[in-house]
């Protein structure tokens, strides 16, 4: 399992945006994170767990709709986690996200065909006649 960091709504120097608006703050931090997975060559829907650090639990409840949405849009369906905290880096985040993804494990062909593998459970022979036994119903 992968650890992705925590995503607040920081802008490119590290500056907070939408500093009084959680909706907008929770959106940001999905737009970060969904682009820190993509330059990793990941997606959401490679998100087993994700983790929503806030300030404020009833905001969060107030604003899920905007993860809900964000979650059905990309298909993902991680477990996900709310931990309410004093306070968030930097001072004014209400919001952060991360969380744990699977690493991409590429499936490598066999260079041997399946009945190279188990010959006795993957050969299939014809059923031999029984002596004596009738065919007939």
């Amino acid at each position: 399992m992968t650890t992705v960091p925590e995503h607040a709504p920081l802008d490119d120097r590290g500056r907070l945006l939408h500093e009084d608006d959680y909706p907008a703050q929770l959106e940001l931090a999905l737009a970060r994170l969904e682009a820190t997975l993509a330059r990793a060559g990941r997606s959401p829907r490679d998100l087993v767990e994700l983790r929503v650090s806030t300030t404020d639990a009833r905001a969060f409840s107030a604003a899920r709709d905007v993860l809900e949405e964000w979650l059905d849009a990309v298909q993902a369906h991680p477990v996900t986690t709310v931990v309410e905290g004093p306070e968030l880096p930097p001072p004014g985040t209400l919001v952060a996200l991360g969380g744990n993804h699977h690493p991409h494990h590429p499936i490598t062909p066999s260079p041997r065909k399946p009945d190279d593998h188990h010959p006795r459970l993957l050969r299939r022979e014809p059923p031999r006649p029984v002596q004596g036994a009738s065919t007939a119903w």
